[in-house]
């Protein structure tokens, strides 16, 4: 399974909608001195707040591999709960091999 079809899946079983998936070309980095190639990715998210809440949750306790290192949340005026907007950075290592 692919990252993006993880984030669809985690934002479907969360009631929740994706606008907008930016990814980077994947970069070597060493994470705790074992080298890695890392993708760095933003989405963003349209929903509920609280579904939204539970789809950052379940991404950051689902990616073995890979962590939510920023999120921001936008509840617009007048709107209520239910046209909230974040944007999220996450941050998926691969194993580089030699």
């Amino acid at each position: 399974i692919t990252i993006s079809e993880a984030l669809f899946n985690i934002a479907e079983a969360n009631s929740v909608n994706i606008t907008e998936m930016i990814s980077s070309e994947m970069t070597g980095e060493d994470l705790e001195g074992v080298p890695c190639l890392a993708l760095r990715l933003t989405a963003k998210i349209q929903g509920e707040l609280t579904h939204l809440i539970d789809f950052i949750t379940q991404l950051n306790n689902d990616l073995a591999t890979g962590v939510v290192n920023s999120v921001d949340i936008a509840i617009p005026e007048g709107a209520g709960r239910q046209n909230s907007l974040a944007e999220i950075k996450v941050v998926v290592y691969t194993h580089r091999g030699s």
